[in-house]
């Protein structure tokens, strides 16, 4: 009986001991690095944007092993909120995010401590947003209309953040925009009323903050004819003027420009077919005034390509020389002719 009395009571001091080593183990106090991803978030999300709105950081904390594993399993994001865990003067000013971490309501409750966030402050920005009417401007390319182009509506409401609103200007304008496979179906001497998407300014792309309402709109037009393309090997450079000072200059084209490479001729179905079937030539046009001549210049920018169709009446086209929308510079020798 006494002995079974010992063995018992080794047994209770045993499993005590066993508890209390685990509860101390439980307790002791650790470090332990990780990583969190933050998200900002303004006071009145309807009304304001904060800048960035998220953010992944590495901590250190500390705290029991207990703690630390719950920590390490809380819901990512954690959301920071200006007026709560961030001071309500947050705007741009860099707030000290582990003093915003220790105030987060589901970090404070594992009872980790934060010891140190990296980076330790972070600049972030809080703006109102701001709704103001845009123009809408349609854009139909490779397709050339007849008639008026009207767009409903005619304008639409843009919201942005008041800082990027100043830099975009006073005026503000959207692209109406059809996918081309769409418009590369449609006949010609048809009116059409088509949906089309509304594209922001460049600046204003990519800007989570910035919506557009309605977000589309209706574009009633009539084609004409459609827009067509052919790539030349090589096009003429020719010299244009006043006809009255023909007499008195000379006017040569340096000997390698005297043609372009690889130009990309745009312009009506009906011309481009006459183009490659050799029934117009397109001429570089570089057009010298009086006065340009009396000052010898040395060089200058193509004015304009034109197609010359048999019946002699050109006609302006949009070209590329290269792939560049860029006129390309003509070197000249221009001398008197009495000189000569």
């Amino acid at each position: 009986m006494q002995f079974e009395n010992r063995w018992w009571t080794y047994a209770v001091v045993t499993v005590v001991t066993v508890l209390i080593w685990s509860w101390a183990a439980e307790e002791t106090r650790e470090q332990a690095s990780t990583s969190f991803r933050i998200r900002f978030a303004p006071s009145d999300p309807a009304r304001q944007v904060i800048t960035p709105d998220e953010v992944r950081l590495k901590v250190e904390l500390e705290g029991s092993r207990h703690a630390l594993e719950q920590a390490r399993t809380l819901t990512m994001p954690l959301k920071l909120t200006v007026g709560s865990e961030l001071p309500a003067d947050a705007d741009e000013i860099p707030a000290n995010i582990a003093d915003a971490l220790q105030k987060h309501e589901a970090l404070r409750d594992t009872g980790v401590r934060i010891i140190s966030v990296d980076p330790a402050l972070i600049d972030i920005q809080v703006d109102d947003l701001v709704s103001v009417n845009a123009t809408v401007q349609p854009e139909l390319p490779r397709l050339q209309t007849e008639g008026e182009i009207l767009v409903d509506p005619p304008q639409v409401l843009l919201t942005l953040p008041s800082r990027l609103h100043r830099r975009t200007g006073k005026e503000l304008v959207l692209r109406a925009y059809i996918d081309q496979s769409r418009l590369d179906q449609l006949e010609p001497g048809r009116p059409y009323s088509l949906d089309a998407k509304l594209r922001p300014p460049e600046i204003l792309i990519g800007q989570k903050a910035v919506t557009i309402e309605p977000p589309s709109v209706v574009i009633t037009f009539t084609v004409r004819s459609r827009i067509e393309e052919t790539t030349l090997p090589m096009v003429r450079v020719q010299i244009a003027g006043p006809p009255e000072d023909h007499g008195e200059y000379i006017v040569e084209i340096d000997e390698t420009d005297k043609q372009l490479a690889n130009v990309t001729i745009k312009a009506d179905g009906a011309l481009i077919r006459q183009i490659e079937q050799g029934e117009a030539t397109v001429v570089a046009l570089v057009h010298l005034s009086s006065s340009e001549k009396e000052r010898r210049i040395e060089s200058k920018a193509v004015t304009c390509f034109m197609a010359l169709p048999p019946d002699g009446r050109g006609t302006i086209v949009e070209a590329e020389v290269d792939g560049s929308r860029l006129m390309p510079v003509i070197r000249l020798q221009i001398t008197e002719r009495s000189a000569s």
